[in-house]
C-alpha cells in the first residue's frame, strides 16, 4: 500500500507515518514545517527506506504538481491548529483549512489507483450546535452544523475544516472521489509543542505555574496512538466509504479533574490549582459518541485518561527538554520514576 500524508511533521500525521511505516507501508510525506515541533524526530523518521518527504505549501497548486498520483490512499490532515492560532493568524488558519483541501481535491480526482480520500475534520464544527442546545451530549455524527458570531475568530478554525468537509462531500458526490470524514477530538501525545491544553498547562506546572482556564468545562481526548490506529482502519473500511466518523472517546473529564489527573502523573498532586474562567467562544461542552466506530471495529478501544497521561510523561522528551533550569530537573526525575 502506498500512502500520501499532509501534514506529516504534524501530531496525528506523525505518529500516523511512523504506524504506516511499521506496517510495511510506502509513505510519503508533505509538511512545510509552519505549525511543527520535534522536527530532528521527523528527519530520523525520514531516513526510513519507504518514506519520501515534499517540502511543500499545499495552499500553492502550482506546487503540488510534484506530487505522485499513484497512491492508494490520501490522508489530509495538514491545517494550522493551536486555539491562540485562531485568534492571532485566523487568516492563516482559515486558509490552510480550505484552499489545500481543494487543491488536493483537484491534483487526486481521477487518480488511477486511489480508494481512498481521507479529510479529517475536527469536533470544534459541533461546537456551536451544543452549546445552543442543537447537539447531544454525547454528539453523533449527523447532528446540525453551525458557526455562531464570525466575528470572534476562534471559529476561523472550525468554519474552515466544515466548508472543506463540504468540499469534500461534493467531491465525492460529483466526481465520484472516494472519500471519508475523521472528526477529530482532542487528540494528544508526543511532539505537541506548547499550543494546545495537556502540554501548556504541563509546562507551566513544571514552571511552577498552576493556572487553569475553562475549569469548569468538559471534554474528551484521546490519545494519538488510539486516534492513529482508528484513522488507519477507517481508511480501510468500505463502509465507510462517504461516510462521517467521530474518532475520539467517551470519557467526558471536567477540565479540572483533568488538571488534577496530569500533576498527580507528575508527582504534584498537593498542588493547588488556579482557576479562571474560559475565553468567549469556548464550548462548555464537548464529547462524542463513538458507538458508529465501536460497531464498526468492536476490537478497538481508546485508552483511558489516566493511561494515555502517563505514556505522554513518559515518552515526550521534548516536552520536558524544552524547558530550562529546574524543568528539566523535573523531567528527568519524571523519566526515573516512570
Amino acid at each position: 500500500m502506498r500512502a500520501l500524508v499532509t501534514g506529516s511533521a504534524g501530531v496525528v500525521g506523525f505518529h500516523l507515518c511512523k504506524h504506516l511505516l511499521e506496517a510495511d507501508w510506502e509513505v510519503i510525506g508533505v509538511d512545510n514545517f509552519v505549525n511543527s515541533s520535534a522536527i530532528d524526530q521527523y528527519w530520523a523518521m525520514a531516513e526510513h527506506r519507504n518514506f519520501t518527504h515534499f517540502s511543500i505549501d499545499l495552499n500553492d497548486a502550482k506546487q503540488l504538481e510534484v506530487l505522485p498520483t499513484d497512491v492508494d490512499v490520501v490522508f489530509h490532515l495538514a491545517a494550522i491548529n493551536g486555539t491562540q492560532n485562531f485568534y492571532d493568524k485566523a487568516l492563516d488558519v482559515a486558509r490552510s483549512c480550505t484552499i489545500p483541501t481543494l487543491n488536493l481535491i483537484d491534483k487526486f480526482t481521477g487518480a488511477p489507483n486511489l480508494s481512498r480520500f481521507v479529510f479529517t475534520g475536527t469536533s470544534e464544527s459541533y461546537a456551536c450546535s451544543v452549546e445552543l442546545g442543537l447537539a447531544a451530549i454525547p454528539t453523533p455524527e449527523d447532528v446540525l452544523l453551525s458557526i455562531d458570531n464570525p466575528k470572534n475568530l476562534r471559529w476561523s478554525y472550525a468554519a474552515g475544516k466544515t466548508m472543506s468537509e463540504l468540499f469534500v462531500l461534493s467531491a465525492a458526490k460529483q466526481c465520484g472521489m472516494p472519500t471519508t470524514i475523521l472528526r477529530y477530538h482532542n487528540t494528544y501525545g508526543p511532539r505537541m509543542g506548547d499550543k494546545h491544553f495537556i502540554p501548556d498547562f504541563v509546562g507551566r506546572a513544571l514552571r511552577g505555574q498552576f493556572e487553569l482556564y475553562g475549569y469548569d468545562q468538559t471534554r474528551s481526548f484521546i490519545y494519538v496512538e488510539d486516534a492513529v490506529d482508528l484513522t488507519v482502519r477507517a481508511a480501510l473500511a468500505p463502509n465507510l466509504l462517504g461516510d462521517i466518523l467521530n474518532v475520539g472517546s467517551e470519557e467526558e473529564l471536567e477540565i479540572q479533574k483533568a488538571a488534577r489527573i496530569i500533576l498527580e502523573e507528575l508527582g504534584m498532586g498537593e498542588q493547588e490549582i488556579e482557576c479562571h474562567p474560559a475565553p468567549p467562544g469556548s464550548v462548555s461542552r464537548r464529547c462524542p459518541d463513538v458507538s458508529k466506530a465501536r460497531r464498526l471495529f468492536p476490537d478497538w478501544s481508546p485508552r483511558d485518561f489516566r493511561a494515555g497521561v502517563k505514556q505522554l510523561v513518559h515518552d515526550d522528551l521534548f516536552l520536558r527538554q524544552k524547558l530550562e533550569g529546574s524543568s528539566l530537573e523535573a523531567g528527568l526525575e519524571l523519566e526515573c520514576q516512570h
